[in-house]
């Protein structure tokens, strides 16, 4: 039963950052590119309760998914895959996860030597 909870609602944010034109009310996205080891993409997730991140592109390397409570130290962010499978904390190819939890800060970041460009879109929901 939690599984399917867990996917439903991992669709339903998929359907919502594909769908959405522009931030709605309850939500807000942020996307940028990843091309360099280092680089990063930000969100201010404050008031977020959950939220999804997607990546897309063409890369090599691994990016590691990364949350904040203060904006200076970081701990790995836990994200599930939308089509189901164990949790993650860094992706070496494309795809869409899920967390949740009450975060400051979220952000992707490129934590091995890159190639090409990993092309990333960060979604909140603010209840």
């Amino acid at each position: 039963m939690r599984t399917c909870l867990r996917r439903c609602l991992a669709l339903a944010l998929l359907a919502l950052l594909l769908c959405a034109p522009a931030a709605r009310a309850g939500s807000d996205r942020k996307t940028g590119n990843i091309v360099n080891n280092g680089d990063i993409v930000q969100f201010q997730a404050l008031s977020a309760t959950m939220g999804a991140i997607q990546v897309s592109g063409t890369f090599t390397g691994t990016i590691s998914f990364e949350c904040s409570i203060d904006g200076t130290n970081w701990t790995a962010l836990s994200v599930t895959p939308v089509g189901g499978g164990a949790a993650v904390t860094s992706a070496t190819a494309v795809g869409t996860w899920s967390f949740s939890g009450a975060l400051a800060v979220v952000r992707t970041r490129a934590s091995a030597s890159m190639t090409g460009t990993a092309n990333v879109t960060l979604l909140i929901i603010i209840p």
